[in-house]
This record gives structure tokens, C-alpha cells and sequence, in this order.
């Protein structure tokens, strides 16, 4: 997610709480009665104890794949949102005895038909909150045993992501007594027929029921069926398209790696492909409203250079099979978001007052989070600047190097390092955020960054590009931590670099700056709400 959006971007408000209000109520059907015919076992955690979303996650078991079949019925006089009907086929395995499963899925806006066990019905409720769907099979599953559970429901959209329309609700996820707004994130309506899906960082089980957290990544397959008119798209690679009999499409997506749910992109709308296979780059296919596609082609054509850009500066190609955009109907999200693979904003970014310089910064950002968040993920929410600050670190680096930014990097750095002690009072050190709001503000972007340009002062550029690319290649295609990140940094370097990475990642006094002993922090000014300090930022 870009931080270029929060200084820059026109006609969108900065970026605040990115969790999602999660309804109650029992409204989850519930199956047939489960009889247990093997051991006691046990049931499965109903969470991974994340310290700034802690309903999210799911014990006992890791998923494999998810093969998602959704079909999109258009809005009517029911359903003023339009509604989807959906099967999932969860591919799992077990890491216990288990005598119970959950999976996240918010109760506020799905409707659970049925779910079954390797074939067998299974019973079925939700847990009180609204926030978890409950499952009984019909026998205990023993522990290393693969297990497919298939669940049919129906959903609606969470709502209309429009500024000004569908207040949103105090976050129940967030710290009591945050005092903030939500901003809507989800299974969402677009306002024009169609749908897509914001997922960071707790959209995804709005929308299918999942182990909804970055560690358990697994490979996915999603079927789209749209109405006439309307096309589906999703992370990962076309593989299959048919026109149907009754006139709606269906097009199948898939990756063959795996991928973390809050990066999952998909949604119906009336959208076309704009796609080209230039020589060293992914497949890039972006998708556009059809009546915009004409202007949009002039801003998906900068995917190519930045993928090139980024492959030098970082120094590992694209790990993935395609890149794109994209664009949902102009006004329906504040979000720019990293989905793997295709990287959600609305068509707002078409208003010609939005510079080149901007916009290409917002899509290096974003497109840097392939490495660093999609195909190295996070381990908990509270360590978001693994991804932000790589994001920005670079995002940085491209400024200077196309001369988007007046200031050399170095100069670039010590402005965000003589903010850095106001920063870090009020929203902690990168990853110790106080709060869930801070892990979108400056405490884990600029600050990350800066953090990371330490060490490269610390330890040179050629032992820093060391340790950036041995932490792709060691992580690739699952989940680390901070302590994962120090750990490799000393090893690398060949010198226990524990304290130096504690101090500028946890400390509450900013560090002093490896080569440059005349920065100095400048006095702490009054912020502005939530530690906002930037032009534009509310």
C-alpha cells in the first residue's frame, strides 16, 4: 500500500485504518449432527493470538489450496448490491488431532448452505460473533491427514466504498478506546453493477470462508462467473474462459505460487483486459473499465519499465507469472492496495493532473510489495515494516533516480530522519506501532525505510543487497518476522548485528545515523490527527 497516496494523490483522503467492522449474529446454518467415530482429539485454535487483529486465524491445520467457484448475480430489487453465490473446495492439512475446524468468514453478510468433510456432511455454526464459521465433521481427523472441506454459501457485498456513503463502524478488532473510523475493506460493490475485493487486512473472509492470516499462504484457483457484459478477473494467471449458454462468462485464474489471503485480488465488472508479453518482463495484463480503457492504456504502459527498474535495484527477477493493474470504477475505493499480482486502485488515477512522476512512484511501490510482503510475507500485523518499509525504501530510490525528487536519496533520508523522534513519540518505532492506525502511517513507512537505510550505512551496499536478496531467496513463497530479519542481517554481514536492528526498529529513541554524526532530529511538533503530519493527510 502506498504511502505516495497519502502525500500526493489527488481527490483521495490519506490512508487511515485499513481493519474491517465485522458484523454478529447467529445467522450461519447449521448441517447435520457430527458423531465422532475414532479418538476423542481436540479442536483447532480459534485464532493466531495476532496482537492488533486478534479474532484472525485459524489452528490445527494449513490449507493448501483454495478452489473457488463464485458466480455474480446483477443487482436487483433484493439485492440493490447484487449477490454471489459461492463453493469453496479447501484443501488442508491437519497439524492435530482434530475433533473441530475454523475458518474466518464474517457472519454480517454470507448465508452457509452447506459444508462437507472428504464427502461427508458436516455440521456447522457460527461462533457467537459473527466472525468464524465452526465445523464438526462427522469423525476425528487424525493429525498429518489431507482433508478436503467444501463449503457452499451466499454472500452480498459489505457495501459501497465511496467517500460519503456507508459510514463506517468503530473497528472491534482495534484497541479499545482507539477513538478512529474504519474505512470500508472487503467483499465490496462498486457502484456500478459489479464488485471487487479490498482484502487487506481482514477482507478476504468477508467474501469465502478461509485461514485468514498471512502465515498459512496456499495456492489458489478462482472461477468467475459474470453477467452479460461483465468480465472476472483474479490474482494469478488467466487459464480458462467460456461463454455460457445464458450469455454470462466464466474465466478462470490460478497461481502456482502460493499466496497470503490479504493479498488475494479478484472482482466482477465491466472491465476489459489491456495485456502485452514484452521481453523480460511477466505477463502484464491489467484490467480497466471498457469506457475508460482508451485513457487507461497510458498508465498501465509504465508496468514494464518499473518491473526492469526494480529487478536492477533489487536485485532478483519478478517472482511471479504476471503484473498488473487493477482499476476499479473512478470514486468506489480509497485503497491502493499490493494484490498479488494485480494491484487494485480506482480509475480516479486517470485524472491527467495526477503526474508522471506520481503515479509511476505510487506503482513502484506497490509493485515492490511483490517481493517484499506478497512473495516474503508477514508473520504478524504489529511487523508490517518488512513490507512498507522495503516498499518506501525503494519507492525512494526510484524518486531520486528518475528525478521525481529535487533531493539526492542521502538528503531524501535525513528530512525523514530529522522527523524521525516526533514520529516514533507518537506512533512508536517501526515495529513496535502503538496502535493498528500507526502500521499505516509514517511509524512504519518513512520510518522503515530509514531504518533500512541504516543498516546499508551500517554495513555497505554490497553486504546490504547481500542480505535483501538472501532474504528472497531464503523466505520465498512463505511468511518471516523481524527476528527472522536480524538474524539473516548477522549471519550475512558475518557480525552479530542484533542490537544495532533492535535500536532502530524498537528503540523509542531514534539512533544516531551511521556516517552522517551532524543529523540531528529537529523538535517534536504537535501532530495532526492520528500522527498525520503531511500536507494532505486527514
Amino acid at each position: 500500500m502506498s504511502r505516495t497516496v497519502i502525500r500526493r494523490r489527488l481527490a483521495v483522503v490519506c490512508l487511515s485504518l485499513l481493519w474491517l467492522p465485522l458484523g454478529s449474529g447467529p445467522i450461519l446454518s447449521a448441517g447435520p449432527a457430527a458423531t465422532l467415530t475414532t479418538g476423542a482429539g481436540s479442536p483447532g485454535a480459534r485464532s493466531l493470538g495476532d496482537p492488533f487483529y486478534p479474532t484472525l486465524g485459524n489452528g490445527g491445520y494449513d490449507v493448501g489450496h483454495y478452489d473457488l467457484d463464485l458466480t455474480w448475480h446483477s443487482p436487483d430489487a433484493a439485492h440493490p448490491r447484487g449477490w454471489l453465490a459461492g463453493g469453496a473446495a479447501i484443501d488442508l492439512r491437519t497439524s492435530q488431532d482434530l475433533s473441530e475446524l475454523s475458518f474466518d468468514l464474517t457472519g454480517a453478510n454470507t448465508q452457509v448452505e452447506r459444508v462437507t468433510v472428504d464427502g461427508d456432511p458436516a455440521r456447522h455454526v457460527e461462533d457467537g460473533l459473527g466472525r468464524k464459521l465452526i465445523v464438526s465433521p462427522s469423525r476425528v481427523l487424525p493429525v498429518d491427514t489431507d482433508v478436503r472441506v467444501e463449503v457452499t454459501w451466499t454472500a452480498t457485498p459489505m457495501g459501497v466504498n465511496k467517500l460519503g456513503e456507508d459510514e463506517p463502524l468503530d473497528d472491534p478488532n482495534g484497541p479499545s478506546g482507539a477513538g478512529v473510523r474504519a474505512l470500508a475493506r472487503g467483499f465490496l460493490s462498486d457502484g456500478d453493477g459489479g464488485w471487487f475485493l479490498a482484502s487487506q487486512p481482514d477482507g478476504a473472509h468477508t467474501l469465502f470462508p478461509s485461514n485468514d492470516y498471512p502465515t498459512d499462504k496456499a495456492t489458489v484457483t478462482v472461477r468467475l462467473t459474470a453477467p452479460p457484459g461483465m468480465l472476472g478477473v483474479a490474482t494469478g494467471s488467466r487459464v480458462g474462459q467460456t461463454a455460457n449458454a445464458d450469455g454470462t462468462i466464466t474465466t478462470t485464474w490460478a497461481s502456482r505460487h502460493p499466496v497470503a489471503t490479504h493479498v488475494l485480488a479478484m472482482g466482477v465488472g465491466r472491465w476489459s483486459i489491456i495485456e502485452e508479453d514484452p521481453p523480460g518482463s511477466p505477463h502484464l495484463r491489467s484490467s480497466v473499465p471498457t469506457d475508460l480503457a482508451a485513457l487507461a492504456s497510458y498508465r498501465v504502459e509504465v508496468l514494464d519499465d518499473v518491473v526492469a527498474w526494480l529487478q536492477t535495484a533489487i536485485g532478483r527477477r519478478y517472482p511471479f507469472d504476471s503484473l498488473g493493474i487493477q482499476l476499479v470504477a473512478p470514486g468506489s475505493t480509497d485503497a491502493v492496495l499490493e494484490g498479488q499480482t494485480l494491484i487494485l486502485t480506482d480509475a480516479g488515477v486517470l485524472d491527467p493532473r495526477l503526474s508522471a512522476c506520481d503515479w509511476r512512484s505510487l506503482v513502484v511501490h506497490e509493485a515492490t510489495h511483490q517481493w517484499f510482503g506478497d512473495w516474503v510475507s508477514l508473520t504478524r500485523w504489529d511487523q508490517k515494516w518488512l513490507s512498507e518499509g522495503h516498499a518506501t525504501f525503494y519507492q525512494r530510490l526510484w524518486e531520486t533516480a528518475a528525478g521525481c525528487d529535487p533531493l539526492t536519496f542521502d538528503d531524501r533520508m535525513r528530512t525523514i530522519y530529522q522527523a524521525g523522534q516526533a514520529v516514533r513519540d507518537e506512533g512508536g518505532p517501526p515495529d513496535r506501532p502503538r496502535t493498528p492506525s500507526f502500521a499505516y502511517q509514517q511509524t512504519i513507512y518513512d520510518q522503515g525505510a530509514l531504518a533500512l537505510y541504516a543498516l546499508r550505512q551500517e554495513v555497505g551496499p554490497v553486504t546490504f543487497r547481500a542480505i535483501e536478496t538472501t532474504w528472497l531467496d531464503r523466505y520465498a513463497d512463505g511468511s518471516a518476522s523481524t527476528d527472522d530479519f536480524i538474524a539473516l542481517a548477522s549471519e550475512v554481514a558475518d557480525r552479530d548485528l542484533s542490537g544495532f536492528l533492535d535500536d532502530w526498529l524498537r528503540a523509542d529513541v531514534l539512533p544516531p545515523m551511521p556516517g552522517h554524526p551532524d543529523w540531528v532530529p529537529r523538535p517534536r511538533r504537535s501532530p495532526g490527527p492520528l500522527g498525520c503530519d503531511v500536507p494532505g493527510c486527514q
